[in-house]
């Protein structure tokens, strides 16, 4: 694994990591880094008025094609953290979303419980009522492993108490 710095007058430096076999090809463009909602990603200018995103560079993805990065992280684009994908297992794979009051994807309060939900073919699906916000994001582990497989975004349940 190698490591590309980037320098930003406006976020700072950051480290993008790469596979070896990568490297050579990447350090002759100049990379910068911008930032979305969710994550830094990695672009540079790799021919007259054309970007790239290092991922898609590095996937060879064509106009319309997807690219993943499995743990999230836009800045890192090792190939085995890469993967090729449909826009909706790329939506799958998505982290909860920052008004989440729970702490847990697909879990919300209401009252005095705890509901676990997901979405499934575009339809909002309703996985039970819990005592618990532990219990609701197991019941939503369970359902995203079954309907999500490898696209599935867990809930860290090893830091619940």
């Amino acid at each position: 694994m190698r490591q590309i710095i980037v320098n930003s007058k406006t976020h700072g430096s950051k480290t993008i990591l790469v596979d070896d076999e990568d490297f050579v090809l990447l350090s002759k463009f100049r990379w910068y880094v911008f930032k979305t909602p969710v994550t830094f990603y990695a672009e540079a200018t790799v021919s007259f008025k054309t970007r790239a995103r290092m991922h898609r560079f590095i996937l060879m993805l064509k106009e319309g094609e997807v690219g993943d990065h499995i743990d999230g992280n836009g800045l890192n684009n090792q190939r085995s953290n890469l993967r090729k994908c449909t826009q909706h297992q790329n939506l799958m794979n998505m982290r909860k979303p920052s008004h989440n009051t729970t702490g847990f994807k697909g879990v919300v309060k209401v009252r005095n419980r705890f509901y676990a939900q997901m979405s499934l073919n575009n339809k909002h699906v309703f996985l039970g009522s819990y005592k618990t916000a532990i219990e609701a994001a197991e019941a939503y582990n369970k359902a995203a492993l079954k309907h999500r497989g490898e696209f599935a975004k867990l809930n860290d349940l090893s830091c619940a108490v």
